[in-house]
C-alpha cells in the first residue's frame, strides 16, 4: 500500500509542477459555462488569481466583440450533448481576454469537451495560449503590405 500511495504522490507533484510552471492556462469549465479549474499561469496573462477566476463566469473573461462567436461554439457543443453525442472534436479560436488592469490579452484557445468512461460528459478542458506578439506582428505585416 506505501508503495502505490508514493507512485501517487510522485504523480500528483509532476502534474503539479507542470501547472505550477507552465505560461499557458490550462481551464476546465462546467455545462452552465462556469471555471472549475484555472491553473496559477492565469495570474502572468490575465491578472485575476485563481480565486478571482473561479468566481466568474467564462464568457466574462472574453472580449464583448468575441463573445458571440465563442457562446455559439459553446451552445452547438451543449445541444450536441443534450442530443447525446459522446464524441466531440476538439476546437480552437483566437479571441482576446479581459485583464485585470482594463487591458486585454489575444489568446489562441483550445478546448476539448471531457466524457467519462460511460461517455458522461464531466467538463470542457481548456488550453488558452498567449498570441499577442503574433497578432500584433501580422497587424504590423498587414499594414506594411497596404503600403
Amino acid at each position: 500500500m506505501s508503495l502505490l500511495r508514493n507512485l501517487i504522490a510522485e504523480k500528483v507533484e509532476f502534474f503539479s509542477r507542470i501547472l505550477d510552471t507552465t505560461s499557458d492556462v490550462i481551464w476546465a469549465m462546467d455545462i452552465k459555462g462556469k471555471f472549475i479549474y484555472a491553473s496559477p499561469s492565469v495570474e502572468k496573462l490575465r491578472g485575476f488569481t485563481v480565486e478571482e477566476v473561479l468566481q466568474e463566469e467564462a464568457f466574462a473573461a472574453i472580449h464583448a466583440d468575441d463573445q458571440k462567436l465563442v457562446r455559439r461554439i459553446f451552445n452547438t457543443g451543449v445541444e450536441l450533448i443534450e442530443k447525446g453525442v459522446t464524441r466531440i472534436p476538439p476546437g480552437k479560436v483566437r479571441l482576446r481576454q479581459l485583464c485585470k488592469d482594463g487591458t486585454t490579452v489575444w489568446t489562441e484557445v483550445v478546448a476539448d469537451y471531457v466524457f467519462n468512461e460511460d461517455r458522461e460528459f464531466l467538463f470542457v478542458l481548456g488550453l488558452s495560449r498567449n498570441i499577442d506578439a503574433l497578432v500584433k506582428a501580422e497587424q504590423q505585416i498587414k499594414e506594411l503590405k497596404k503600403k
